[in-house]
């Protein structure tokens, strides 16, 4: 059965690739055919014992697999079930949790080891009561007084409609003369222009002299690399910004361009994305080189799919992976031409030597292998401690682990809220999540030696106990956070395009969306506008901006310029 069960084994990661591929109605079927594909071995198996006479082995493997195949079916409905209709959150219910832990505590394995003690002590939740005090009294005396109506930003244009007396008021019923003004009562409202488009119209003026002695001269050409492009700076950054950081795909902005008075094709307006990418393209190669030098690289991946003619069913898998660096200020993705990772970390972090959080894929294993590149390993608790959320409404042991992870990041919470920079978090945690790590790797070894090895909760346990050391890496240095969801939440950005957009067509449209990615997240967590920072920078190269200076260009880097104030109009 070794070579059926070898068989399970690579079908399973093939299998989740292509039926994300496929269509919801073309599932079914491909799902039948593998399944009908996998039973050769099968008979093949069973054929070979019934004719050495061993008819009852036969029977009894084959009972002993369609066993095992209806229970895995069973709980794969269910996780079915349970994605499609539970809420999407991690957290976990407190009441769920508690409820398990009393069943524990009557079934007298809540503190089997001796683990009576509350590492999260009053102390704990006296700092995090303390911390969120402070940033409330901080925020009340910021906020500006309250008034009986909010001031409009006066940075705004004023659009001024005056409302005179009717004209039989105008003049003064006793003396006949007009009435003069006296003041005027004023009430803003806010309002919003309509969006339309504009022609910007260059016209270069010509002198010439009458005594027709002198040649003519023509005022300068605007310094423009773009000058053949259609569209301006300023809506080449509106189309970026709309499609990468709004999420719109281009048939909507088709609508939009529509609705606003000028019909543009969805191929016009992909021509100036892959344009744009191509522009912008310098200064996320310096964000790269700039990411690989910070002391921390945090990494994720997702999958993209991706036309392909030659692919089953038109497209294939490709990949996105994200690099946050330099303390969270810089967001940056590659693209990757397959969905399994062969073109992704390697690639792209062959000489790190500094921290690389991630999750323990296997794609990153020749990064810390000592070997090939010595890249340090930080680990992802959130990974791990999902791999036991999952299993809490059928297995209610998995409490324990959770609530230790539970005092976990109630420490990692008061340290955050009492703003404690890296050596006074690391002195926390030796004094308080060391002793709840060590309690949980007990528990750990404690189960995975008494759990059939292939069981969920056995597995569980083996992602923590094989990634030990880097799981733990944050109790030996305070910069280093205790999981990876810093840049998790950065995909969602690519998450919400793909629902969007559903596919890119090519690898160089992948390639572009990773450079317009990149720029967009990066403004995004620099509090910067990007259609402001885009329309800028997009103008500042199409007048020939020195490579030299690309630096000065970057999002994080970015001025944004000070125009003088617009005279407000009067209509």
């Amino acid at each position: 059965m070794g070579g059926v069960a070898g068989f399970k084994l690579r079908a399973r990661t093939r299998a989740r690739g292509v039926l994300r591929l496929l269509p919801m109605t073309q599932r079914g079927d491909w799902i039948e055919q593998q399944v009908e594909r996998a039973m050769d071995p099968l008979r093949g198996h069973l054929d070979g014992l019934k004719q050495r006479g061993q008819e009852a082995e036969a029977w009894d493997q084959a009972l002993g697999l369609i066993g095992r195949l209806t229970a895995r079916l069973a709980a794969v409905e269910y996780e079915d079930k349970v994605s499609r209709h539970q809420r999407k959150s991690e957290q976990i219910d407190p009441k769920q949790l508690a409820l398990a832990l009393d069943e524990l505590e009557k079934k007298g394995l809540l503190n089997d080891d001796g683990d009576c003690d509350e590492v999260v002590d009053e102390e704990i939740e006296q700092l995090i009561e303390q911390g969120e005090q402070e940033r409330k009294a901080d925020e009340q005396a910021q906020a500006a007084p309250k008034k009986k109506r909010r001031e409009l930003p006066a940075r705004l244009p004023r659009v001024r409609r005056e409302q005179d007396v009717e004209s039989d008021e105008r003049h003064c019923p006793d003396c006949g003369e007009e009435r003069a003004e006296i003041g005027r009562d004023v009430v803003e409202k806010l309002d919003l222009a309509p969006i339309r488009f504009q022609v910007l119209r260059i016209e270069r003026i010509r002198r010439a002299c009458r005594c027709k002695e002198s040649g003519v001269v023509v005022g300068p050409p605007a310094a423009d690399q773009f000058e053949r492009l259609l569209a301006s700076t300023g809506l080449l950054a509106w189309v970026v910004a709309a499609k990468y950081d709004a999420h719109l795909p281009l048939y909507r902005l088709q609508k939009l361009c529509r609705q606003m008075g000028c019909a543009i094709t969805d191929t016009t307006l992909g021509g100036w994305v892959a344009r744009s990418a191509f522009e912008l393209r310098p200064l996320v190669d310096a964000m790269w080189k700039e990411a690989k030098q910070s002391w921390l690289v945090q990494t994720d991946a997702t999958g993209l799919r991706v036309l392909d003619r030659d692919a089953p069913g038109g497209s294939r898998l490709g990949q996105m992976w994200c690099y946050l660096a330099d303390g969270g200020r810089l967001c940056v993705f590659r693209y990757a031409p397959d969905g399994e990772g062969k073109h992704g970390p390697w690639k792209h972090l062959a000489g790190r030597e500094g921290y690389i959080q991630a999750d323990a894929a296997g794609v990153f294993d020749r990064l810390f292998n000592g070997k090939e590149a010595s890249a340090i390993e930080a680990g992802c608790a959130a990974h791990g401690r999902r791999k036991f959320a999952d299993l809490l409404d059928t297995d209610k042991r998995v409490a324990r682990p959770l609530k230790h992870l539970q005092d976990l990041y109630r420490i990692e919470k008061a340290a955050k809220v009492q703003g404690m920079g890296p050596a006074e978090r690391l002195q926390l945690r030796r004094r308080k999540s060391l002793a709840v790590m060590d309690r949980l790797k007990r528990w750990l070894v404690k189960t995975a030696g008494r759990e059939p090895p292939k069981s969920s909760l056995a597995q569980a346990c083996a992602y923590w106990l094989n990634h030990w050391e880097a799981l733990t890496r944050f109790l030996h240095d305070g910069r280093l956070e205790v999981d990876n969801t810093d840049v998790e939440r950065e995909m969602r950005s690519i998450a919400l395009g793909r629902k969007n957009s559903l596919f890119v067509g090519s690898d160089q449209g992948g390639e572009n969306a990773a450079v317009l990615y990149s720029l967009t997240r990066t403004c995004a967590l620099n509090d910067v506008d990007p259609v402001a920072y885009l329309t800028d920078v997009l103008g500042k190269i199409a007048s020939g901006w020195p490579e030299a200076r690309v630096d000065e260009l970057l999002p994080h880097r970015w001025v944004q310029p000070h125009h003088d104030q617009q005279t407000d109009p009067t209509v």
